[in-house]
């Protein structure tokens, strides 16, 4: 009896140690984030913007996050904590998400570094410097240093856009946390798809509102004299990125405003609002494996031409446009996993890249 029970507490105890060391390997979450590859280093500064226009259904708040990234001149290998507040109000909603204790997403979400410096002066080696509005997907966390501090490296300046309600957390001042919308927090739990398309269509014209007020305060920071963007944006040079949702708003707003010179959509559409007609703003579409939705096809047919371009990333899945292309994988962890995520990480950077730098810079 005794030879038995010590062959079960040793089992328990090396599954113990095992489960603990495989855990351990998961902390952090994430990879380690590249060094963007241009020749700036990489700022970043948080606004909380406020419009009497613009209404919604909780609370009648009128107001939202933007994240603006944009070249600097510091040390190019200085890190910094990766989204701290926002990271902060991950480790107080997650674990009433998902039921798993708090300590387990401390372990997974400290220690996350990235290369963007907070409110750091603007690089002085341009007169000024094409913007760029991203927009995210709808219904999950809205995390996209990896491919903007690529831009900004480039010599972009970036206005992330955060929709409230639509994403799963955004910090506004005095840490007031706005939510998921439970409606659609419920439909991404249960997966149940036609609530989501009928979330997202109602959403889609309040997000093609966020660009254009965007566009309106950008333009007021380089008119401000206080801004550290005073006469640095370039207003006639506009793109627009979007994944997801925030790439089918990205499609449709580019075909119908001239505001946009140029715009890329990863992997997003809705039969409701992307229109498969000819438009003739420079545009790039970029498809996950497998991504095939009614009138893709037509649009590449009925967009025949030098400036328009339609790719999938082989190896791609959907999320991997955003950060969580460096999240930890477990097949990898194990070591029997063949997908290469920093090929397709560093092709789709190239493509992103190599599209504005034709499309917007040369304008």
């Amino acid at each position: 009896m005794n030879r038995l029970f010590k062959i079960i507490l040793s089992i328990f105890v090396i599954g113990l140690v095992t489960a603990f060391i495989l855990f351990k390997s998961f902390c952090p979450l994430f990879n380690e984030f590249p060094m963007p590859t241009g020749n700036y280093s990489v700022g970043i500064i948080n606004e909380h913007w406020i419009d009497p226009n613009l209404k919604y259904e909780q609370k009648e708040r009128n107001e939202f996050n933007v994240q603006i990234f944009y070249p600097s001149d510091f040390d190019k290998t200085k890190k910094f904590p990766y989204q701290s507040e926002k990271i902060e109000a991950l480790k107080k909603i997650l674990p009433k998400q998902f039921m798993i204790p708090s300590f387990v997403w401390n372990c997974l979400l400290d220690n996350i570094y990235s290369y963007a410096q907070p409110n750091v002066p603007i690089a002085n080696h341009e007169n000024n410097y094409p913007i760029i509005i991203y927009l995210p997907g709808i219904g999950s966390e809205d995390l996209h240093n990896l491919y903007l501090e690529e831009l900004a490296s480039h010599g972009y300046v970036i206005a992330a856009i955060e929709p409230p309600f639509d994403i799963l957390v955004s910090v506004f001042p005095n840490d007031v946390l706005i939510e998921l919308n439970p409606t659609l927090a419920k439909a991404v739990k249960e997966n149940n798809r036609e609530e989501i398309y009928k979330y997202r269509d109602e959403a889609h014209e309040r997000w093609s509102n966020y660009i254009e007020v965007t566009l309106k305060r950008l333009k007021k920071l380089n008119e401000d004299k206080q801004s550290i963007f005073y006469q640095k944006l370039d207003i006639e040079k506009i793109g627009i990125l979007g994944h997801s949702h925030g790439g089918a708003v990205a499609l449709d707003f580019c075909q119908k405003n001239k505001l946009c010179k140029a715009g890329i959509n990863m992997d997003g559409w809705t039969k409701t609002y992307n229109s498969s007609k000819y438009f003739n703003t420079p545009f790039l579409f970029m498809l996950s494996e497998g991504m095939d939705q009614p009138g893709m096809s037509e649009l590449l047919k009925n967009n025949q031409r030098p400036d328009y371009e339609q790719v999938t990333i082989q190896g791609a899945g959907h999320d991997l446009f955003n950060d969580r292309i460096l999240q930890k994988n477990l097949k990898k962890v194990l070591g029997i996993s063949k997908e290469n995520y920093n090929k397709v990480r560093k092709e789709i950077n190239g493509k992103v890249i190599s599209f504005f730098d034709s499309y917007l810079k040369k304008l």
